[in-house]
């Protein structure tokens, strides 16, 4: 039985530590599955990455991320007005963040403490 199969059900929020999060999150039986985690809580759905697109044009989200936790990379992806989408390096929403910054963040994250990952952020959004 898998770490998915005995702790967690899908489309629902869970309470749980942030790092049972990233355990299940980067279990092998956990690729078709998009993770949340928020204010000591988890979820887990199946990836259906068209039907959130037409969600996310229906409540007028403007622009969207994908963050790939395995490969650290972020896609971001932009709604256009006339319902058109696409593929976006840096944020129209957050004015002049560049996702290749975030991305450096991530991998940053794996090789050192939270703060001193933090601090590096900080000082490039300056």
């Amino acid at each position: 039985m898998t770490l998915l199969q005995t702790k967690t059900q899908l489309d629902t929020w869970l309470t749980a530590p942030w790092q049972e999060f990233v355990n299940i999150a980067d279990a092998s039986d956990s690729t078709k599955l998009k993770g949340y985690y928020y204010n000591g809580k988890m979820r887990f759905e199946p990836i259906s990455i068209g039907s959130k697109r037409l969600q996310y044009e229906d409540f007028g989200i403007s622009e969207y991320w994908i963050v790939n936790v395995q490969t650290m990379q972020i896609f971001a992806f932009a709604n256009d007005r006339d319902g058109s989408i696409r593929r976006i390096r840096e944020s129209l929403v957050l004015s002049g963040l560049n996702l290749e910054i975030l991305e450096q963040a991530l991998q940053r994250s794996r090789q050192e403490n939270q703060s001193a990952t933090t601090a590096w952020l900080m000082e490039q959004l300056k």
